[in-house]
């Protein structure tokens, strides 16, 4: 079984609702969606077109949910439920990554990094960039987060189930 994990992260300090699966890491808050690669990609590919992170929320705000959908088991979430998060929590800095590989193989790599509330052109990153870029700006906007570790190697992100499971269990 491969890794398959979407997840929103952010340097500020905020209070979520106890029936939403994140995680405090080192001052770092991890919250993990189950949405599909394909989803996370075209709402990055999106943000490519604005220099602010309000214009790409309100373009998929004219979406119901069930129009981010294209198979009906696709996931828990859908892009809104980040949309609602980063506006209820008047969220400025974050980052959105997915991940998934196959045997050891990877097959998507999405990632997107906000700092006050402006888009870093430079933090979108997509399968088909080179690794040395993939890497090299992946690392540069994770450490300007605080983010000095590798999350996506920890067990509890394999996938969102994963991190439902162990999230609910240590919430008791």
């Amino acid at each position: 079984m491969g890794q398959d994990i979407s997840c929103f992260i952010t340097d500020q300090s905020i209070e979520l609702d106890k029936s939403i699966v994140h995680f405090k890491i080192r001052n770092v808050l991890f919250v993990p969606f189950d949405i599909p690669g394909f989803s996370i990609s075209w709402f990055i590919k999106e943000a490519q077109k604005y220099d602010h992170v309000q214009d790409v929320l309100d373009h998929f705000k004219q979406y119901e949910p069930e129009d981010l959908v294209l198979w009906e088991d696709e996931g828990k979430h859908t892009v809104l439920d980040i949309i609602k998060l980063i506006e209820e929590h008047h969220i400025k800095n974050f980052l959105i990554q997915h991940t998934s590989d196959f045997g050891g193989m990877p097959v998507d790599d999405y990632f997107l990094g906000v700092f006050d509330g402006k888009i870093m052109q430079d933090s979108i990153i997509f399968d088909d960039d080179s690794l040395k870029k993939k890497y090299s700006n992946i690392d540069k906007y994770s450490e300007k987060l605080g983010l000095t570790f590798n999350w996506i190697g920890m067990d509890k992100f394999h996938a969102y189930s994963f991190a439902e499971k162990e999230y609910f269990q240590t919430v008791k």
